[in-house]
């Protein structure tokens, strides 16, 4: 073997003394990790799986099938002494699904969102669509990622390993919490027993599961008491995010909560609007109620956007309403899987649509623009009602906004004689969406629309007789009006005549002053008569009181008495204004014979009429005002107009 060059010899032991001082530094260094480990392993029986003990990443979520529990140690002391205990399981919640859990009362549930899901990828663009024509979910990470994640949200989009950690050092990013509550405990007392809904649960967030629940300090975590079943949270997330839900304890309740926990990176699960109720009354009678939505678009009946409202099949929203005596749906009248499994009337339940809300687009009422028309039926008369609207959320598995959305709560209440009964949806009076005067023992609902539409359109074709003797075709300079046409008067016309021939109903009881009392002197359906028999005597002498304003309603229908709510008067000046003054129309003045009976005016603005339909017109609602909804009706049309001719009462 050949011996080493002399010009390598004074290299190698230098060498080799570093090698042993840097072997010597390391072992001073670590002797005393190592002598603890020793020490560690020596008292634990050889059997046991101690490395759990061990590890410092033990999961969250335990190991195999029913382990409900996990074992985490502290090291205090430098390492010296071992302090371990126990902590609840958490259960691992997904991006963007939301699963039941049952919550006894006095337990604490715990959840985690992993770190590796807070820097996953967010759900693909438009996957949180509701599929609305104008209306979808916001995609707020959009805009906002730039800002709020500090550029760490490239991580989820195929970036390399080490740009992805040097990013996420000092990153946060934005994490949507949300909680419905699908079942609550009930009353355990009866009527000795609270009459209110029981307490609700609190949610506890924070990036420690040691650090959540009512005995901790607050500040190591973020608290959140639900409100009528719904909680929310936006949490800045930099690693595993830990939820605890707890169920109050009271001897008051019987039962165990049903809770869903929704977190997401990309838009909250579960929603709340509490800003407008966005659901208006239209009518109701004593077993019935009729309710809309805003209008979904202003866009006029040309574009698409106005057509692809109208031809949406099956109607995108859902309604819940409650008798306001049954008070468990208060507890969760902000949380739609609470809505489905309490309300009395649910648009949907176990996420399914039923059959108890009848729902239509229409561009009736609250103007000519699409909304969605309910009516639903099983009412109590003379009862308050919640009536509540809802968004379903996207069915697709993951997608953002899956748990729904819910309006703010409005009030209606049904009428209580009845002989007033709604209609809507005719074929030729189209506008017509109110309760009208009715007779359940000899009229179906289908029966009486017939009759009153009929009636409305066998008047009309002796008008349209009359209006085909005005020259409409000729040059504008020799038509009837530079402003008008004979268009605008037919459609006047049949406004004012299907508002005077299906009168609109309120109960007889009501004692509202814009209110006209009709065909006082006939008995009601169920054969009982009003008990004052010298105003009875008194009226069989008054015709606008012993009878309707169309004789054949007291002839063929027979509803009893009843109250009417009369046209506006602005419609008869609108009918005057838009037909040639040779058709002889004319209206009565306020303070003029006729007037009191004939034509209503529209609200005054004082405290009493606020938000009341003092007068009929086509698209009335109650409550319009402040609700940001374009006005309806026939407004700036001017008034005292005299036209010499026919009066039309």
């Amino acid at each position: 073997m050949s011996k080493p060059s002399p010009l390598l010899q004074p290299r190698l032991l230098p060498s080799m003394i570093a090698t042993g001082l840097v072997a010597l530094l390391f072992f001073t260094i670590f002797a005393g990790n190592l002598a603890h480990a020793a020490e560690l392993d020596s008292i634990l029986p050889d059997d046991h799986n101690h490395e759990r003990l061990l590890d410092p990443f033990v999961s969250a979520r335990g190991e195999g099938d029913g382990e409900d529990m996990i074992y985490q140690a502290e090291f205090e002391g430098g390492g010296e002494d071992l302090h371990a205990r126990q902590l609840p399981m958490a259960y691992e919640i997904p991006n963007n699904i939301a699963r039941p859990y049952n919550l006894n009362q006095g337990e604490t549930l715990y959840f985690v969102f992993l770190n590796e899901t807070v820097w996953g990828p967010h759900a693909p663009a438009g996957s949180g669509s509701t599929g609305l024509p104008s209306v979808g979910l916001t995609r707020r990470w959009e805009d906002e990622r730039a800002g709020s994640e500090q550029g760490a949200w490239n991580t989820a989009d195929g970036e390399g390993e080490e740009s992805s950690i040097h990013k996420r050092a000092n990153a946060t990013r934005t994490v949507y919490i949300t909680l419905n509550t699908c079942l609550q405990p009930s009353n355990a007392k009866g009527d000795s027993g609270p009459q209110g809904p029981p307490p609700q649960v609190t949610m506890y967030v924070g990036d420690n599961q040691t650090t959540l629940g009512a005995s901790k300090p607050a500040d190591g975590q973020q608290i959140v008491a639900a409100e009528f079943g719904f909680a929310n949270l936006t949490f800045d997330a930099s690693k595993d995010v830990y939820i605890a839900v707890s169920g109050p304890n009271t001897t008051s309740y019987e039962g165990i909560y049903n809770i869903e926990v929704g977190v997401s990176i990309d838009a909250p699960f579960h929603s709340y609007s509490g800003d407008a109720a966005d659901l208006f009354f239209i009518d109701s009678d004593s077993s019935s109620a009729l309710l809309a939505t805003k209008n979904l678009t202003l866009d006029n009946s040309s574009s698409p956007v106005y057509q692809k409202w109208m031809q949406l099949s099956p109607p995108p929203y859902v309604i819940f309403a409650n008798n306001q005596n049954q008070t468990a749906i208060q507890g969760v009248s902000r949380s739609y899987c609470g809505l489905e499994s309490y309300a009395q009337i649910a648009g949907t339940q176990n996420g399914l649509r039923t059959d108890t809300v009848k729902t239509i687009m229409t561009n009736v009422t609250l103007g000519t623009h699409p909304k969605q028309q309910f009516y639903f039926q099983g009412l109590n008369a003379s009862s308050q009602y919640y009536g509540i609207l809802a968004l379903p959320g996207n069915a697709t598995e993951r997608a953002p906004g899956g748990g729904g959305r819910v309006w703010q709560t409005m009030n209606f209440t049904t009428q209580s004689d009845g002989n007033c009964a709604i209609l809507f949806n005719l074929s030729f009076c189209s506008d017509v969406s109110y309760a009208v005067p009715g007779n359940p023992t000899t009229f179906s609902l289908t029966s009486l629309a017939d009759f009153y539409d009929n009636a409305a359109k066998s008047a009309y074709s002796n008008f349209a007789k009359a209006l085909q003797q005005i020259p409409c075709e000729i040059s504008n300079t020799g038509q009837y009006s530079l402003v008008r046409t004979c268009s605008h008067c037919a459609a006047a016309y049949k406004a004012w005549l299907c508002s005077v021939t299906i009168p609109r109903c309120q109960d007889y009881s009501r004692s509202d002053p814009w209110l006209q009392p009709r065909n006082v002197v006939q008995p009601f359906p169920n054969s009982s008569s009003l008990a004052d028999t010298a105003f009875l005597d008194a009226s069989r002498e008054i015709l606008y009181l012993n009878s309707s304003r169309n004789p054949a309603i007291d002839e063929v229908v027979r509803p009893g008495p009843y109250k009417e709510i009369l046209p506006c008067l602005d419609m008869c000046y609108n009918l005057v204004q838009s037909c040639p003054a040779a058709m002889g129309f004319e209206c009565p003045g306020p303070g003029n014979g006729g007037f009191a009976s004939s034509y209503g005016m529209r609200p005054d603005g004082s405290s009493s009429e606020e938000g009341q339909i003092t007068c009929n017109y086509p698209g009335a609602a109650y409550h319009l005002s402040g609700a940001g909804v374009v006005r309806v009706g026939w407004l700036g049309v001017l008034v005292g107009v005299v036209v010499v001719g026919m009066v039309v009462v």
